[in-house]
């Protein structure tokens, strides 16, 4: 499977879940506001919420700065939904740079 195929639907989903809980927990945003933020349903923060969704473990700490950052942005609205893609090519780099990534060795 191409790199950005596996992104897209191993990591990506991660990568949302990840913000939306930043939004929820950290800044105490309702689901759909979190929702409306990231582009998503409530049904899918909701998902994220419980770990129905989007469960993959993103532990590497330049991973977790760069989704501390965008949920930062997004709360502060300096970011906007349409600026997530290019801010997840970002991470993906990162982890396709970094060879302990589970992510890099797809």
């Amino acid at each position: 499977m191409p790199s950005c195929e596996y992104m897209v639907r191993e990591i990506f989903p991660s990568l949302r879940a990840m913000i939306a809980k930043d939004l929820v927990s950290d800044y105490g945003m309702s689901q759909g506001e979190a929702a409306s933020l990231i582009g998503i349903t409530q049904p899918a923060v909701s998902q994220y919420m419980r770990s129905l969704r989007g469960k993959g473990a993103l532990q590497e700490e330049p991973v977790r700065q760069a989704i501390k950052e965008i949920s930062r942005g997004l709360h502060a609205k300096t970011i906007g939904k349409d600026d997530l893609p290019a801010k997840f090519c970002e991470i993906c780099g990162m982890l396709s740079k970094n060879p302990t990534s589970s992510a890099a060795r797809q």
